[in-house]
């Protein structure tokens, strides 16, 4: 029983400290040493030195102390808590600009290709610039809505953007007759907007 449990909290404890290494390596920042929450660095590290020294405690004291053992695994478990939120935070991020400017690179002749290719892997998108929007159109037609973030209505998405949308507002129009615009802002409660 102990040798199992003691590859547990091992496998447990190096996930999490990868995952802190991991965040703290993505958030530094030169005027900081960390840019990131300085109450999770501390549990973090605290987390890390409990585990550390209950690693070199004496092997039967370990086996005779259940409660111990029970203890460290959930504190290993609150040190992969604390960090795989950031780093998949992170993911998503790298996800949406890795798209944004896939799809912001693509020249307007060439998008229609990218468009056959998302319905055939039924991952259609629509880019949108800013604002409030109905959250449940997405959800309903299943479709990936990126918002960029920015209110100005004069810069808009881009041109190479635009063209996609335009083809997904057409298939949608002809293939379901559903006006995406309209149905994007129409009825925004604080439910359903994003």
């Amino acid at each position: 029983m102990y040798e199992k449990t003691k590859y547990i909290i091992l496998i447990l404890f190096l996930i999490g400290t990868m995952l802190f290494s991991y965040d703290c390596f993505q958030n530094f920042s030169g005027n900081k040493i960390w840019g990131i929450s300085e109450l999770r660095i501390t549990a973090s590290i605290f987390i890390i030195i409990l585990i550390t020294i209950y690693f070199f405690l004496p092997k039967k004291f370990k086996q005779t102390q259940n409660k111990l053992t029970i203890g460290i695994i959930v504190i290993t478990l609150f040190l992969l808590s604390f960090n795989i939120n950031p780093v998949l935070k992170y993911y998503r991020e790298f996800r949406f600009e890795k798209i944004m400017t896939e799809y912001k690179n693509t020249d307007c002749e060439k998008m229609s290709l990218k468009f056959d290719s998302d319905i055939e892997k039924n991952r259609l998108k629509l880019f949108i610039s800013g604002g409030l929007y109905n959250t449940e159109v997405a959800k309903k037609h299943e479709i990936e809505i990126f918002n960029n973030g920015t209110y100005d209505l004069i810069i808009g998405v881009g041109k190479n953007l635009n063209c996609y949308n335009d083809l997904v507002e057409e298939y949608f129009l002809t293939e379901f007759a559903v006006d995406l615009k309209a149905e994007l802002y129409k009825n925004i409660t604080t439910e359903n907007m994003n």
